[in-house]
């Protein structure tokens, strides 16, 4: 870890809305590598989840059942979808 997090998160998720934006009918899922970077994800979606909100459907995965993501709320994996405007 290099401390660009942050960036590399950025970058991540204007990647994630571009390709929405050329599939709007698609869910992207995804999770960590390991429990700890499943978790590093977590944060950094709860600290956005505001300005994430405005464009994406953003949905955790809790005992096999994906659900409205809840900032605090332990997941195993995560979805993005294009919100409909």
């Amino acid at each position: 870890d290099n401390g660009d997090f942050k960036k590399v998160f950025a970058t991540v998720f204007q990647v994630l809305s571009t390709f929405l934006e050329n599939h709007p009918l698609a869910i992207v899922v995804f999770y960590g590598s390991s429990l700890a970077r499943t978790r590093l994800y977590q944060i950094a979606i709860s600290r956005e989840l505001e300005q994430l909100e405005e464009r994406f459907v953003v949905k955790g995965l809790a005992n096999f059942i994906f659900e409205p993501f809840v900032k605090n709320k332990p997941y195993e994996a995560f979805s993005f979808s294009l919100k409909k405007m």
